[in-house]
């Protein structure tokens, strides 16, 4: 299974404090994406590929061939990102193969590896065309429910997402895992003018193919 980092954003809210890219600024003496591809490593995963934009070359020159992490990254560059993350993401198609399930997340949103590893022990139960996202219910806990995506949700399915949901209850914490619906959802979404990754979540939801973890 290969997992796949979005990391082509600009970072704009975080340009007053550095000048880094945001997959890049250090947390502990890491960067952010550094740990989230330790810590998949930990869960078995061993081949990344690499959304690049913005920042494309000082994440190249700073990860290389992934070789001194004991991994394998490659990188694909959305020269559009400005478009939004639904772009970056459509991006991997250049490289998907047929059939292939992989993990997508954002570089810079950190979990701990044994929720890392109960997510991936549910793609047994996901079915060809249904996408498993992570989700927290756990609205109190949450820091910032202002910037989240909301999720409204029936039992284990999201209904609908949207960061200004008036009815919601739980919010999306940026951890897929694909069949290969999402890519097509993408290509139908960004086809009509719609480039956010929530744009395309949305088309799945609707025809009931977005599982909750």
């Amino acid at each position: 299974m290969r997992a796949v980092l979005l990391a082509a954003g600009e970072g704009k809210r975080l340009r007053p404090y550095t000048n880094r890219p945001k997959p890049l600024v250090r947390l502990l003496g890491l960067s952010l994406i550094e740990r989230n591809i330790l810590s998949l490593r930990e869960c078995g995963i061993k081949e990344f590929v690499i959304i690049t934009g913005c920042d494309a070359s000082q994440l190249q020159d700073y990860f290389g061939n992934g070789e001194k992490y004991g991994v394998a990254i490659s990188y694909l560059h959305n020269s559009e990102w400005r478009l939004g993350n639904g772009v970056s993401a459509y991006t991997f198609q250049q490289d998907y193969c047929q059939g292939e399930k992989y993990i997508l997340m954002m570089a810079d949103h950190l979990f701990e590896v044994d929720l890392l590893k109960t997510f991936i022990a549910q793609a047994d139960n996901i079915n060809q065309g249904e996408l498993l996202l992570a989700a927290d219910r756990r609205l109190e806990k949450v820091y910032d429910l202002a910037e989240c995506t909301k999720i409204k949700a029936d039992g284990n399915y999201a209904l609908k997402l949207g960061k200004d949901l008036p009815d919601f209850n739980a919010v999306d914490c940026g951890l897929f895992f694909d069949t290969g619906a999402l890519l097509e959802a993408l290509a139908g979404s960004i086809g009509r003018g719609y480039y956010a990754l929530t744009d395309a979540v949305n088309l799945l939801a609707e025809a009931g193919k977005v599982k909750l973890h």
